[in-house]
């Protein structure tokens, strides 16, 4: 979408398409549980194509993680080889490497 075009469009155009008629109900959306994998987010990012998913705990909601989140965090990951509970003791400036 490009928001400069939509700002040139009219009131009356932009007031055509509601919200609502663009929203999912959150039920028809595949969620992950607080206790899962950051590889099955990502699994489950890749399958349905979207940017943000629901997270639950004991049918309740719990907040949303969104595929930029789980993309650093593997990347982290990946890099570093630390989970978060090292992270968050973890000082990546005073840690350098040099070759």
């Amino acid at each position: 979408l490009d928001s400069r075009r939509i700002e040139q469009t009219s009131p009356e155009a932009r007031a055509k398409l509601p919200l609502k008629q663009l929203a999912k109900p959150l039920t028809s959306i595949k969620h992950l549980q607080t206790k899962d994998s950051a590889y099955t987010a990502y699994r489950l990012f890749s399958e349905e194509n979207l940017e943000l998913l629901p997270v639950y705990e004991n049918n309740k909601l719990k907040g949303f993680i969104t595929n930029n989140q789980l993309m650093h965090r593997l990347a982290w990951n990946l890099k570093f080889g630390v989970n978060d509970d090292k992270r968050r003791n973890h000082n990546t400036s005073a840690k350098v490497n040099r070759t």
